[in-house]
């Protein structure tokens, strides 16, 4: 991975809202700069580098989360067949 070095507020926060998976065009105006700015940033290969690791990241929390919820209603309705029969 790249060395990355955001300069400003706008540029750690565009991050962390795009590593999360949020639109570019959601992320401009939640930071108050134009979608063209974002595009700008993206267009960087070390931000853009970053922001895919971040997304992985998420990706992979979530699936293990979902992978636990699964795990808990597979038991749920064992419990519930066996009380069943």
């Amino acid at each position: 991975m790249s060395n990355l070095t955001t300069t400003t507020a706008t540029e750690e926060k565009a991050l962390a809202l795009l590593g999360q998976g949020f639109d570019p065009s959601v992320v401009a105006s939640a930071c108050g700069v134009s979608p063209s700015r974002i595009s700008q940033l993206l267009s960087r290969e070390d931000f853009a580098e970053v922001v895919a690791l971040k997304r992985y990241e998420a990706l992979q929390k979530n699936n293990i989360r979902d992978q636990k919820y699964d795990d808990l209603e597979d038991g749920l309705l064992a419990k519930l067949e066996g009380s069943l029969a």
